[in-house]
């Protein structure tokens, strides 16, 4: 039997490259870290600080990205992927824009491309973004793009957690924290965060296990029972009936 996978949120991405931690070496993390941590998101909620374009394994082998490559000016919002999510009112509606894309071009280790993609930036603010984008590679961490059915467990804790607290001032940063935990358990991982309050919310919601160290409180989503989620899927359905949500160019991403 495999060991799970170790995935690691923001803050704890962030904490490894400041201390050079070599104990993430092999990790995973999913789209919505990878976009926290190179920069991409803005704060406006359906626009983004840049764009990395969609390209796909088979292109991306091939000598396709030298010809996407734009040095010196920004891709558009048009040549990525999107996922446009509506809360039926309740809050703003979010567009996360790239959730393939930064997965390709992490797991594809594609560095050319990359570098085209912030060439425009200001100096000093690529170089950081760079060296972040390389910290990735050099410990071989992988991206994980969320999945339609990630999202209804987002959903799901939401709703769970908002009977014991308010969301965030800035509800995308909750709604971002939930995805990162939905991935992790629709991945069966380990979840490293250093956000104890969040995470004992979470652990407790999927009765899973939590082992506490003086930085960080890792959730233990690997012994969940397989039923666990669906069974409440099946019983009310979408948690939020108002709620949509579109991907755009998703490929493989549903299932």
């Amino acid at each position: 039997m495999s060991k799970p996978k170790i995935f690691l949120d923001t803050q704890i991405l962030i904490g490894a490259i400041q201390r050079q931690n070599p104990s993430v070496q092999n990790s995973s993390i999913s789209s919505v870290v990878a976009s926290e941590f190179l920069g991409t998101l803005s704060a406006d909620p359906i626009n983004a600080n840049y764009y990395i374009p969609i390209v796909g394994q088979r292109h991306m082998l091939m000598d396709f990205p030298n010809r996407l490559r734009r040095r010196g000016h920004p891709f558009s919002k048009h040549h990525t992927d999107s996922v446009k999510m509506e809360f039926g009112g309740l809050h703003p509606p979010i567009i996360h824009f790239g959730n393939l894309a930064i997965s390709d071009i992490i797991n594809l280790r594609s560095s050319a491309l990359f570098d085209s993609t912030i060439s425009h930036i200001a100096k000093e603010k690529r170089k950081t973004i760079k060296k972040k984008f390389s910290f990735l590679l050099d410990h071989n961490i992988e991206c994980i793009p969320f999945t339609k059915s990630a999202i209804i467990i987002a959903q799901q804790l939401l709703s769970s957690l908002k009977e014991a607290q308010s969301p965030k001032q800035n509800f995308r940063n909750s709604w971002n924290d939930l995805l990162i935990a939905a991935t992790a358990i629709e991945s069966a991982a380990h979840l490293f965060t250093n956000d104890k309050l969040l995470a004992r919310q979470i652990a407790d919601h999927m009765n899973a296990k939590t082992i506490v160290s003086e930085n960080s409180i890792a959730i233990d989503f690997s012994a969940k029972e397989s039923q666990s989620i669906r069974s409440k899927r099946e019983s009310k359905g979408y948690i939020n009936q108002g709620w949509r949500v579109e991907f755009s160019k998703q490929r493989h991403i549903e299932r």
